[in-house]
This record gives C-alpha cells, sequence and structure tokens, in this order.
C-alpha cells in the first residue's frame, strides 16, 4: 500500500510539470510546440550577485543553461530544438507524448510549458488638428511636462545607447534618422530585414519619444538600437526572448544558420555558447566549413552575388563554392 501511494505522488508530482495546455494539444493533435524550463535557475537562487556586471551574468547563465541543455539530449534527439540562456529552458518543435512524458520525469526540468503570443493594442492615432498642433510645437507637452528641457544642459543622453524591442523602427523617420547606431543596430526574427523598418508604427513612435530631435524625445542625445519582437500586432514569446537575448548579451556576433521554413538562412547573431546554430566544424582536409548541429549543411559563397555573400547549403564534395580555408592570425 506504502509503496502504491508513493508512486501515485511521483506520478502526480511529474504530471504538475505539464500545463494543461500542453496536455490538451497532445490529446488533440498529438505533438506541439513547447518550452521546457530548467530547474535551479542561477535567477531564482540568489547565484548571481547584485551589481554583477552584463558580462557575469550571460557567463553564469549561459554555462548553467548549457549544462541542463546537454542533460535531456538523449530525449530530444532527432527534434528541432532551440535553447535559451536569458530565461533558462529550450524550445522544442512537435515534441509528442512520450517525449513530454520523459522530460516531466527529468528532475532538472521544472515545467513544460506553452509560452503565450503577446498582442499589441491599436496604435492610438491623432485628428488632423490635433498632429498638426504636436508639430508646430517647439517641445512636445510630455517633455515638457516630465522636466526633461531643465536637464539638457546638464544631460542630453549622449554616450547611451537604449534599446527597443517592439514593432521595429523607421529608420528613415526624421526624427530619428541620425540616431540610429547601424553597427549591431537591428534585428528581426520574422522577416531577417537588413533594415529597420516598422510596419505597426509603435516602435517608431516609442522611439521617437525616447531619441527624437527638435523637442520630441526627453533624450535626443542618446541613440537607439532596436529589435522587432512584435510583427503586424502579435509576436511570439521565442521571438521576444531572442530579442532580448541579443540586447543582453553584448559579447560579440557569430555566424548564426537558422531554419526558415523548409530551408535554411544564414546571418550574423549574438554569440552564445548554448546556441546549436552557431556551431560549426572546420574540415582543414575537404576545404570545407560544416555546421556541427545541422546534418550536411555547408558554408557556401553565392557565386551570382556581386558581393560574394555567404550563405548555408547542402555539403557536396565537387562544389567548388564550398572550398574555404579558416586561417587563424
Amino acid at each position: 500500500m506504502k509503496a502504491a501511494l508513493i508512486l501515485a505522488a511521483i506520478a502526480t508530482a511529474t504530471h504538475a510539470k505539464v500545463a494543461s495546455s500542453v496536455l490538451r494539444a497532445l490529446e488533440v493533435d498529438g505533438a506541439t510546440d513547447v518550452f521546457v524550463r530548467f530547474a535551479d535557475s542561477p535567477l531564482e537562487s540568489g547565484e548571481i550577485a547584485e551589481g554583477a556586471t552584463r558580462q557575469e551574468v550571460f557567463e553564469i547563465l549561459s554555462e548553467r543553461t548549457e549544462e541542463a541543455s546537454k542533460s535531456i539530449d538523449d530525449v530530444t534527439k532527432g527534434l528541432e530544438t532551440k535553447t535559451l540562456w536569458i530565461v533558462p529552458g529550450t524550445f522544442i518543435k512537435a515534441a509528442d507524448q512520450a517525449t513530454v512524458d520523459k522530460l516531466a520525469q527529468h528532475r532538472g526540468i521544472k515545467t513544460i510549458e506553452h509560452l503565450p503570443e503577446i498582442s499589441l493594442d491599436p496604435v492610438l492615432t491623432q485628428t488632423t488638428a490635433d498632429a498638426t498642433a504636436a508639430a508646430n510645437a517647439t517641445i512636445q507637452w510630455g517633455v515638457q511636462t516630465v522636466g526633461a528641457p531643465d536637464v539638457w544642459k546638464h544631460f542630453d543622453g549622449k554616450g547611451v545607447v537604449i534599446g527597443s524591442i517592439d514593432t521595429g523602427a523607421r529608420y528613415t523617420h526624421e526624427l530619428i534618422k541620425d540616431s540610429w547606431r547601424a553597427d549591431r543596430g537591428w534585428y528581426d526574427p520574422y522577416d531577417h530585414s537588413a533594415f529597420p523598418e516598422d510596419f505597426d508604427g509603435h516602435g517608431t513612435h516609442t522611439i521617437g519619444t525616447m531619441t527624437g530631435k527638435n523637442g520630441f524625445g526627453v533624450a535626443p542625445g542618446a541613440q537607439w538600437i532596436s529589435c522587432r519582437g512584435l510583427y503586424k500586432g502579435t509576436g511570439t514569446s521565442q521571438a521576444l526572448l531572442d530579442a532580448k537575448t541579443l540586447q543582453v548579451a553584448g559579447n560579440g556576433e557569430c555566424l548564426d544558420a537558422f531554419r526558415d521554413g523548409d530551408k535554411f538562412g544564414l546571418h550574423t547573431y549574438a554569440c552564445d555558447a548554448t546556441n546549436g546554430n552557431q556551431k560549426w566544424i572546420i574540415d582543414a582536409a575537404d576545404h570545407k566549413i560544416k555546421h556541427a548541429t545541422h546534418n550536411n549543411l555547408c558554408l557556401d559563397v553565392d557565386p551570382t552575388n556581386p558581393t560574394h555573400a555567404a550563405q548555408v547549403w547542402e555539403c557536396h564534395n565537387w562544389n567548388t563554392n564550398q572550398w574555404i580555408d579558416a586561417v587563424a592570425y
């Protein structure tokens, strides 16, 4: 009787790790995308000291997250995964009931859940009269109200870089075009666009409130960078976390091969030891740089592009576009 009660308690505890929405999705569809949150996060245990530098936070979280991720490799083998250190856990595509059951029994797993999709409230619009009055004002009423002009003679934000995670930014906008920091200044996890853009207007507006010139921004001397966390009114939790990871890491960028539908794309992204998309193998004998995570994928130079841009392509011995030598300096 006692053994039966112990087994029942274990089963209940294991089941409690799995969100009801995940259980329902498995019942209906047989498989579902999940986020597996690791237990014993340094953020919750107090392991990261107050006042720790950004680099120290990155190193502690990324190291612990990589260890936790490796501990479930045998369960997730063959599945598409993406591990994050900023919220220690792993996104898993199309996890079935057997996979979820195994993960729930793992001591290093705290929860198995669906992360929400975020919706943006509609952007408020002004009447033509209000918009004209605002445009004619020397300093906007909100900037006046918080007392920003009184501070500008001492400090106007110069030397500060403000990070925006929003709907993007129209970087050609008259009020903010001069304050965009182009170096590592834009990330778009949805369309992977090369330059900042904004289909909703919200991000452009908020950046203008922060750094806009001509009396529109509270810190007109500051620069801005932007990540598109929301796309046409909504945003996935994964995109928002990717954006925050990029802005917090600040430790350089690495070649990152990402899955884009039924093909792969290549871009640079914040270096992250836990990111499988950034793991490469230098095959000196074949003069190839092969991807360590994505099977049979090689770094390739596009011969049709006049700039000879790098891309990723299926590995072929006869493909001279993939004959690349890595030289140490």
